[in-house]
């Protein structure tokens, strides 16, 4: 059963990056006629590995047919459908998953579409039909090294468009309800009444994350203890939670079959108390929405009691493996999340402690009292206890790093106090208080009230150990070699082996974890990340670092915290040596202040103009340069003249290096262009990022005509509402032979600059083979042939 688990998850996995280059028509005759020769040249394992294949490119095939059409982005369109999720308000916005109408399918709208509203007077209930007006956009996302991609969170999600609601008269609810909504409202009404019995409680947001799977009013603080407590999972109603249901349940319903069977009936208390409990778990289940954990939770929880009323019993691995298959068949797309893999992670380790790494040992209790005994066994429990906590925190290190970047180095203490807190007050009182709460309101109420007083009291604690000193460990997503050698590392400390081959092991894991990408002396790497409408760029040589730019800012948020950080982290960057703030519009310096608190700086370069909140500056001058090695950084522009526009008065960097030559002009505009020109020897570049995004109020043909770059870079929001880069700039950059690429289409853009080789670009991110096929584009036919041998 193991290896049948296993070639299933192989098929599902080669399904979404293997693209099948079949119309979508045809995947039902290859389900049945693969499926088919598959069971009758090797029976089984390839029967399941076919079968996951196909289901997973089935799934692939549709989302790309369903997405928003292309003619149809940034166009008002009307929409009929249902709120399906529980809304999220954040600030002066509301963002909720809608489903369209069929008719809306009919005339070509996606199914799914995840929407923004600005208008605070629309109050979306789950559930609840509306007719809006809207404008949308394909599914999307920011994509830059080591970070997680927004658009494999759509595509796991089934989004076929974002975008936001049009104040308009035509907004309104509608009348009529789907009636697949039901369970959606159900929850939606039982949250209402737990909140109106907790009123105002601080912990009414935790209650009902955990009572029924409402987390959209958990706040950034709840979050920020729980990740760096390693207990998120108590906020997902999982294998805790539905086990400890249908236990209650399965010894509620042999109680009353013996009950029935003593007034002369005959009835198997197995099969009863077996239908009661797996009732049970598939109604908790679908409180909870069926998230990836609770579904693996269900279906186990199911199967064992199938088996156990059948009077079989099977090893734990050989269920958790038909979980696995059940599951992937039904959901493909659930590999794509990162509950996924740590649910059923922590459960085969879980079970391979209880194989290999149990207390085995006797105590002979003849001579001894019952305390002693008593003792022994508490003794034991807690060791167990905090062995198999320390197991998780161990074995599930690697696949925390790979989609999270941190790791919570206090996770074994904390979910040794929370899990039990859970288990033995915190649950049962909730669950209780939940079920009391419409016959016997008071008697429910002080249930919840319960465990929301001991919810606060728990939170508290974690939040003495999230601000421990050293409770958090934040390295950044491992590369691909490191990862694989930090997961033999995590394998030797795994391994039943001496303490030194142990410690061996974690040495190996940590030395990988911190490596940094490797980089020869004499070439520079220049990162344009995606940041949106925006512009921010990662300079590295062997041993500095210069930033130019650091993004816009994002109401409480900012590029520089969610984008540059991160992938200084993810490069192994600790210093920046040089940060060159072009000039001080928002969409280049909205992330100067996170980048400084974050990254030590040693010398920060801008105009005086406006110099925000950076005290400690060099104006920026003609003039200006430095040399790391063989690298040269000099400041074109601005000179001494007065009167130029902020976008005229950009910092504009030439970086050369042997015959490469590269240039950062910030926004310049077509006023400056003829000056470079005069001033500096500009003629065939190597690299280019396009002045101001690729306006038409830059670029002009004369400058065009001499840089000549090889690359020139528009560093652009998708489908931003300027429409850069102009139609006109792309023209003039194509007819004077450069190779133009988008950060919307490409997702960040690495270049390696040698002395003669110029910029060679490596492969986009938006097209890297880590992504699902559906999700890995290359845009732009005249580059294609230069892409094509990356």
């Amino acid at each position: 059963m193991p290896v049948l688990g296993i070639c299933t998850l192989v098929g599902v996995l080669a399904g979404l990056w293997i693209p099948l280059p079949v119309p979508i028509e045809c995947l039902p005759f290859f389900l049945l006629f693969g499926g088919s020769l598959a069971w009758w040249l090797g029976g089984n394992f390839p029967l399941l590995a076919v079968l996951g294949f196909l289901l997973a490119a089935f799934h692939s095939q549709s989302y790309l047919q369903e997405s928003l059409p292309a003619s149809l982005v940034r166009e008002d369109i009307l929409v009929r459908g249902t709120v399906i999720d529980f809304p999220r308000i954040t600030g002066s916005s509301t963002s909720f998953l809608f489903r369209a109408s069929s008719a809306g399918r009919e005339r070509g709208l996606p199914g799914r579409i995840l929407l923004t509203s600005y208008d605070r007077a629309l109050e979306f209930r789950p559930g609840s039909r509306w007719q809006l007006l809207t404008r949308l956009k394909q599914p999307h996302g920011l994509v830059n090294p080591g970070q997680r991609d927004r658009a494999v969170m759509l595509f796991r999600e089934q989004v076929h468009a974002t975008g936001y609601v049009r104040e308009s008269p035509l907004n309104g609810p509608l009348d009529a309800r789907d009636w697949d909504s039901w369970l959606l409202r159900v929850r939606a009404a039982l949250a209402g009444k737990i909140a109106d019995s907790l009123e105002s409680h601080e912990s009414l947001p935790l209650l009902l994350g955990i009572t029924v799977g409402v987390r959209n009013l958990l706040g950034k603080s709840h979050w920020e203890t729980l990740r760096r407590t390693g207990t998120s999972h108590l906020m997902a109603i999982s294998g805790l939670h539905i086990g400890m249901v249908a236990l209650v349940v399965w010894q509620l319903g042999r109680r009353l079959a013996w009950l029935i069977n003593c007034g002369g009936a005959a009835i198997d208390a197995q099969r009863l108390a077996g239908m009661l409990a797996a009732g049970a778990a598939l109604t908790y289940g679908g409180l909870a929405g069926f998230s990836v954990p609770t579904v693996r939770a269900a279906l186990m929880a199911g199967i064992v009691i199938l088996f156990t009323c059948r009077y079989r019993f099977y090893r734990p691995v050989s269920i958790l493996a038909a979980v696995l298959i059940v599951a992937l068949l039904s959901d493909p797309l659930a590999v794509l999340s990162a509950g996924f893999w740590l649910s059923y992670g922590a459960v085969a380790l879980l079970f391979a402690c209880l194989r290999h790494g149990g207390a085995t040992e006797t105590h002979d209790t003849r001579s001894g009292s019952y305390l002693a005994e008593l003792i022994h066994r508490c003794g034991v429990v807690m060791r167990n206890w905090g062995a198999a906590q320390l197991l998780l925190g161990v074995g599930l290190a690697i696949p925390t790093l790979v989609f999270f970047g941190q790791l919570s180095l206090v996770a074994p203490l904390a979910n040794l106090v929370a899990i039990p807190a859970f288990t033995i007050l915190i649950l049962p009182a909730s669950l209780a208080g939940l079920l009391l709460l419409n016959p016997w309101q008071s008697a429910g109420a002080a249930c919840l009230k319960l465990a929301a007083d001991s919810l606060t009291l728990l939170f508290k604690c974690l939040s003495g150990l999230a601000n421990m000193p050293a409770s958090f460990w934040e390295p950044g997503f491992p590369h691909l070699p490191a990862l694989l050698i930090a997961a033999t590392g995590v394998a030797l400390m795994l391994m039943p082996r001496p303490v030194p081959t142990r410690l061996f092991g974690l040495g190996v894991t940590l030395a990988a974890v911190l490596s940094g990408t490797p980089q020869s002396t004499g070439e520079l790497r220049l990162h344009v990340l995606d940041v949106g409408q925006g512009l921010a760029v990662i300079v590295r040589t062997a041993d500095k670092v210069m930033v130019y730019d650091a993004g816009p800012a994002w109401g409480d948020s900012d590029a520089g915290q969610k984008i540059v950080v991160p992938v200084l982290k993810y490069l192994g960057i600790t210093t920046v040596d040089m940060l060159v703030i072009s000039h001080w519009d928002d969409d280049h310096s909205g992330g100067v202040g996170s980048l400084i608190k974050s990254v030590p700086v040693g010398r920060i370069t801008a105009p005086r103009s406006k110099a925000g909140n950076v005290d400690e500056l060099t104006e920026c001058r003609q003039g200006m340069r430095w040399n790391w090695q063989s690298i040269t950084f000099e400041i074109l522009h601005p000179a001494n003249e007065a009167g130029w526009s902020d976008n005229n008065a950009s910092c504009v960097v030439l970086i050369t290096l042997g015959e490469s030559r590269i240039l950062l002009p910030g926004d310049i505009e077509a006023a400056v262009e003829p000056l470079l020109i005069r001033r500096h020897p500009l003629k065939s570049l190597d690299l280019l990022i396009a002045p101001h995004h690729g306006s038409d109020t830059s670029s002009g043909t004369q400058f065009t005509t001499v840089t000549q770059p090889d690359y020139v870079v528009y560093s652009v929001g998708y489908a931003n509402r300027w429409g850069f880069p102009h139609a006109s700039v792309s023209n003039r950059w194509t007819e004077a032979g450069s190779c133009g690429l988008s950060t919307a289409d490409t997702g960040a853009l690495t270049f390696i600059v040698t002395a003669e080789g110029g910029a060679v670009p490596e492969k986009p991110e938006r097209a890297r083979w880590w992504r699902p096929w559906p999700l890995r584009t290359l845009s732009n036919a005249a580059c294609m042939q230069k892409f094509a041998a990356l």
